[in-house]
């Protein structure tokens, strides 16, 4: 009819098709306050039963005018009317029930798992959607009480929702799962999901903004673009659709897309501390850095109406589903880089050099160690982690800063005037990357440096894979051997037996920490070539067999800034 009823948490309205204003008939009902709506079934206008999580089943037989409980149920996710006197719940494990006396007594249907929505009576049997499984049983056994249910499967997750229409019926669940049958539920065949072109017409204008992983872990995260472009002489402002951040747990073989809705929900009310508040217009998640403990940190920026800029660092401890701020709002500094070691951590950026030893709880300002007095504006391109307690900081236009002890002084590396990233090779090998005449290269600790500009801006340094040295540019990638440079060490060799084990496997050789994090690993061929460089930040670390080919190697660790030695056989 004209009716509808909107319901979830704490809420209930009542709508009609005649008028635009929801009627709140939420303490309209014998609840204490904390009611979850899960289900609500309009037999018709007068006739609606509403089911809640765990405060039994709620109905009406007068269109919403009054409502009483049903006793001896603690709710469930759905409910169906069979026939006159039989109602059916689907619930949690073993909280499915039948009545066949009108709601006043139920007995239980004996189904370990939970059933998510009951989808209704298909070739005369009851259909009930479950994790991957549909449960099926003839009316008339249920009715009599005999609960034969034959189970199906269907996909390999939750199935959630289900039209039915005649011998046709659609069910969709979890991770993409969408079947069809046309013969009433005996063959199931998967339907490619619906394509939107305008929704591929929009990822087409993603721009991709960080990139950061420990392992085959990692997070990608992408900028806010235009949704509604107005002209410029427009009264109105333009929609943008939020940026996003995607997660994957095997090296990309596959991943998700989180939900950033959950970024700044523990400030609902707050426009500068939650950019997804309703005064504000599109996340730009505009930086990301995961940390070696499975946590991560997002830099966002976000404008509240009209134009009002907001920046903040947020954190997460569970993979995302839930942010909490750590920095305090930043309005308009562009944060360039976020780095971390262990509870270490480096935000830096325009005018921006900030340090915590605490994970976030506490930040340290560095920058006016660096320009003291604050009168040069410095903008930080990138930060680059070296062994310990040092780092290395890249500005825009400022030269190169070497600290070796973080951060309670600093020394200009390079009569540089400045690059967008450096990278450390060893010791006494280090090369910046940018625009022409800041891309030099030196294997004498900087006392002298060679030109090594590839003919185009460097944006970033990506680092060595196999036995080669790779750096982004506009729309290309270059690539240099690494045993070209020659690369020295004068660092000496530490080797302590028990410091560093090495584990055999069959598919990679780990090596493990006795007691610190492996804050680096090199990895040179019995010649002396440099063939793998990275920053573990762990306890242990594994090289896969696939990426060597059979030979004599030597790992070059650090661990609680000295180095230790071991050779590995592939």
């Amino acid at each position: 009819g004209d009716n509808g009823f909107v319901g979830g948490l704490k809420m209930l309205f009542k709508a009609s098709a005649n008028s635009d204003t929801l009627i709140d008939i939420f303490n309209s009902f014998p609840n204490d306050g904390n009611v979850y709506f899960s289900d609500i079934e309009m037999i018709d206008s007068n006739e609606i039963y509403f089911s809640t999580v765990s405060d039994s089943i709620i109905y009406t037989t007068d269109g919403g005018t009054n409502f009483d409980k049903f006793p001896g149920i603690k709710g469930g996710w759905d409910i169906y009317k069979v026939n006159d006197s039989t109602l059916v719940v689907g619930g949690n494990k073993n909280k499915s029930s039948v009545s066949t006396d009108r709601g006043q007594t139920w007995t239980s249907l004996e189904i370990s798992t939970t059933i998510w929505d009951i989808a209704g009576v298909v070739n005369d049997s009851i259909n009930m959607l479950a994790k991957a499984t549909i449960y099926k049983c003839a009316v008339a056994d249920l009715v009599s009480g005999n609960y034969n249910f034959v189970e199906q499967q269907v996909g390999d997750a939750n199935l959630h929702k289900a039209y039915i229409n005649g011998d046709n019926m659609t069910v969709v669940g979890n991770d993409a799962n969408f079947f069809k049958s046309s013969d009433a539920g005996l063959t199931w065949i998967p339907e490619p999901l619906p394509v939107n072109p305008m929704l591929n017409a929009m990822l087409e204008e993603v721009d991709f903004s960080g990139l950061s992983n420990v392992g085959d872990e990692a997070y990608a995260c992408f900028n806010r673009f235009k949704f509604v472009d107005y002209p410029k002489d427009d009264s109105n402002e333009d929609i943008y659709w939020s940026g996003g951040v995607v997660y994957t747990a095997n090296n990309w073989e596959s991943h998700k897309f989180l939900d950033i809705a959950n970024i700044g929900k523990s400030n609902p009310d707050d426009p500068t501390k939650n950019p997804n508040h309703e005064l504000c217009n599109g996340v730009n998640t505009s930086g990301i850095n995961m940390m070696d403990d499975g946590s991560a940190l997002l830099w966002i920026r976000w404008y509240e109406l009209p134009k009002i800029e907001h920046s903040m660092v947020f954190k997460t401890l569970d993979n995302g589903k839930n942010w909490a701020p750590i920095t305090d709002n930043l309005v308009k500094i562009n944060v360039q880089a976020l780095e971390s070691r262990g509870d270490t951590i480096y935000i830096v950026g325009k005018e921006i050099l900030l340090k915590s030893v605490d994970g976030g709880d506490t930040f340290t300002n560095l920058y006016p160690i660096i320009d003291e007095g604050e009168d040069d504006k410095m903008y930080f391109n990138s930060i680059h982690l070296g062994d310990a307690n040092e780092f290395f900081l890249t500005t825009y236009s400022d030269s190169i800063f070497r600290t070796t002890d973080g951060g309670n002084s600093f020394e200009v590396i390079a009569d540089i005037k400045g690059a967008n990233d450096f990278y450390k090779f060893d010791n006494n090998s280090w090369v910046t990357m940018g625009g022409t005449g800041k891309s030099k290269f030196t294997n004498n600790g900087g006392e002298s440096w060679e030109d090594c500009h590839p003919g185009l801006t460097i944006f970033e340094i990506g680092g060595i894979y196999g036995d080669k040295f790779y750096a982004l540019g506009k729309s290309k990638i270059f690539t240099l051997e690494v045993p070209a440079l020659q690369l020295t060490t004068s660092v000496k060799e530490i080797k302590l037996d028990n410091e560093l084990t090495v584990l055999y496997k069959p598919t990679s050789i780990e090596l493990v920490s006795s007691e610190y994090e492996i804050e680096r690993c090199r990895v040179y061929s019995i010649t002396g070539r440099l063939i793998s460089d990275y920053d573990p930040n762990s306890r242990n670390y594994e090289l896969q067999r696939d990426n060597f080919q059979p030979g004599i190697y030597i790992i070059d660790a650090v661990i609680k800034g000295k180095r230790h030695t071991e050779k590995i056989v592939f």
